[in-house]
């Protein structure tokens, strides 16, 4: 009975060989392709490396604030009662810092409120010299210089006011269901619920 190696020429059991190494070399670059797509679209995702940082808003109770990081810097996010921005309007007059009350604010922020929906305000939370802190009920307090901002994050009273001295800065954001997106505008303004 002849041997497997006389039933095939040499020739063609390299040409096997040389088939199964190709073979099992297009599957392994096939996996490496796939895999790094699929790493891909996770980094992709991510939303740290798109510059975003997402909350989610449901445990946020009323008068409750929230004080995140975005880009390094601190964000306060602050649920408020409605009653108290509907006074808001009322207090504009108290404000210490009347020349910044027209100064530019993302897409679809309301002026009097400062927020997307008036019951969400997003500020950073970096004043003139150091961070504001929230204080429930009365707004934000800056301590190193004395500054206090109302429920929008307006400059409201100092008893001397430093130079560079102005409202909380509202940085872009969106709200998403229930998801707070910062660093991204709204994709409209007819999109966002509560506006004043």
């Amino acid at each position: 009975m002849p041997s497997s190696a006389d039933r095939h020429p040499p020739h063609t059991q390299q040409r096997r060989l040389v088939l199964r190494v190709l073979t099992k070399l297009l599957i392994a670059i096939g996996v490496v392709v796939l895999l790094g797509v699929l790493l891909a679209s996770l980094v992709r995702n991510d939303p740290e490396r798109e510059g975003v940082a997402v909350v989610d808003l449901r445990p946020l109770k009323v008068g409750q604030a929230q004080k995140v990081r975005w880009q390094q810097h601190p964000v306060w996010i602050v649920r408020r009662d409605v009653f108290d921005v509907d006074a808001l309007p009322a207090e504009s007059d108290a404000l210490l810092d009347r020349g910044t009350q027209e100064a530019p604010l993302p897409l679809g922020v309301n002026p009097y409120h400062r927020g997307l929906d008036k019951r969400y305000l997003v500020v950073l939370a970096r004043g003139v010299s150091c961070d504001v802190e929230w204080r429930e009920g009365q707004g934000f307090y800056e301590p190193c210089v004395d500054l206090h901002y109302d429920l929008a994050g307006r400059l409201k009273r100092a008893a001397s006011l430093p130079l560079g001295a102005a409202h909380l800065q509202v940085p872009d954001h969106r709200i998403a269901g229930a998801s707070l997106v910062i660093g991204q505008p709204p994709e409209s303004e007819e999109n966002n619920e509560g506006l004043w």
